[in-house]
């Protein structure tokens, strides 16, 4: 049983330092704003200052996509919805290539439809950024694809966030 949990542990810890030296990253992780209004769009990256930085750590050159997900279930945070329509919030760009050890500072746009309905609600996303495959590759290949969440409100945010990050 030990040298079962050992060997678990061994290639569990040996797949996460692969993908740390040979994967993508990104500081964006858990973004929470608040007060947006329906009917606008907003820029995180020219009216907040909160690029979305994806770093190439592999070796070689990637393509890299960027897409915007529904949250599942287990992804979604207390006190939020899931988005109506992933088209609220966009990455620019959402696909380009990054040379070994290069970063690119995409922005993130989301834009509320102008309905009374979407005020004073809470709001999540996820974006999700891989390796996108490579033309004419054949066979079985696993990539590792990075999530991040993106948290808005129409209104004041949930009071329990702040709880969460004072702890």
């Amino acid at each position: 049983m030990k040298i079962g949990i050992a060997a678990i542990w061994c290639v569990l810890s040996a797949n996460l330092l692969f993908a740390q030296l040979h994967g993508l990253t990104t500081k964006f992780s858990d973004v929470i704003l608040a007060n947006m209004k329906p009917g606008m769009v907003y820029s995180l990256k020219k009216e907040k200052g909160i690029p979305f930085t994806v770093t190439n750590n592999t070796k070689e050159k990637a393509e890299i996509e960027v897409v915007v997900r529904i949250p599942e279930g287990w992804h979604l945070k207390k006190g939020y919805e899931s988005i109506p329509d992933p088209g609220w919030v966009t990455v620019s760009p959402a696909h380009f290539t990054l040379e070994a050890g290069e970063s690119m500072d995409c922005d993130i746009i989301i834009s509320i439809p102008p309905d009374e309905k979407y005020t004073n609600r809470h709001f999540q996303a996820m974006i999700e950024v891989a390796s996108a495959g490579k033309p004419g590759e054949g066979g079985v290949k696993i990539e590792l694809a990075l999530a991040s969440r993106i948290r808005f409100s129409t209104g004041p945010r949930p009071e329990k966030v702040m709880e969460e990050y004072r702890e």
